[in-house]
């Protein structure tokens, strides 16, 4: 009697262990199936054994049973499998692991960019697919933008709340030298802050011209187009108008000159004037 009720415990202990198992792979299955990524699972001939719902949306099937039992390189162009083929899975077989972009193929023949992971298991490969054409885009559109910032002839920074520069486009260092970052920020901290506090305090755009004392000593006839940003950071705009300021001196001195030339002309016409009548009345009296 006793022998069997240790037998029936040890069945119990052993159903509760693999009831707890099977929970445990069910729950994991449910996760791998509710994840955003796509999961894909091959057998050692490079065939569909297992796709998730997230992989069929990704590549554009409406089912699994669509993906199973077909080869992966259903997902990419010849090309791509080409280097799929020669340089992913040589390194996943050898190393166990892959992880890089490719260019997936959506069922409708449209083309994306993806982000992609292989690991080797159980005699096939894992692979999980993610699709990042979205953030590939943005990426572009940043470094698009980027460029057009530093290739623009003002000085484009941006401040902190302490007034150090967080960033800084080529044209702060050719106005202000190999220490543009370090130069910008002494300058802000100490020429500009009483403008940048006032911009601070109106938050509105402002604009502010003068000539101020640069880092290494020298002053320069700056322009300085100041804005707020979210946070308290500035964003900063400066423009080197000596070359301006010099060309309205010399056109105020030109003014002037002028002026002057148009008073002479006047005092001699005048005098001229003055001298003909005067030879007139002369005349009269002799």
């Amino acid at each position: 009697a006793f022998g069997g009720m240790g037998l029936m415990m040890l069945f119990v202990h052993a159903r509760r262990k693999l009831d707890r198992s099977l929970y445990d792979l069910d729950r994991k299955g449910r996760a791998i199936e509710a994840s955003q990524d796509g999961v894909a699972l091959t057998d050692k001939n490079g065939h569909f054994t297992y796709v998730n719902k997230a992989m069929c949306t990704i590549f554009g099937f409406e089912k699994s049973e669509d993906m199973v039992g077909k080869s992966w390189e259903i997902l990419h162009d010849s090309l791509e499998n080409s280097r799929i083929a020669s340089e992913a899975i040589p390194t996943v077989l050898a190393t166990g692991s892959w992880h890089g972009l490719a260019i997936g193929k959506r069922n409708d023949g449209t083309m994306f960019e993806q982000e992609l992971s292989l690991t080797k298991f159980d005699g096939g490969i894992i692979g999980i697919s993610r699709d990042v054409s979205e953030q590939m885009a943005s990426q572009h559109s940043i470094e698009i933008l980027s460029s057009a910032i530093n290739a623009a002839d003002e000085a484009i920074a941006i401040l902190d709340r302490d007034n150090m520069a967080l960033y800084a486009n080529n044209a702060v260092f050719r106005l202000f030298g190999a220490s543009g970052l370090d130069a910008l920020s002494v300058a802000a901290q100490r020429e500009w802050a009483e403008h940048i506090a006032d911009l601070r305090a109106s938050h509105g755009p402002a604009l502010v011209e003068g000539v101020f004392a640069l880092n290494d000593g020298h002053e320069l006839s700056l322009s300085l187009s100041l804005s707020t940003l979210p946070g308290g950071s500035v964003l900063l705009i400066v423009r080197d108008i000596s070359a301006r300021k010099a060309s309205e001196t010399e056109m105020e001195s030109l003014k002037h000159q002028f002026y002057q030339a148009q008073k002479m002309e006047a005092l001699g016409r005048m005098a001229g004037g003055m001298a003909h009548d005067f030879n007139n009345i002369l005349a009269a009296i002799i």
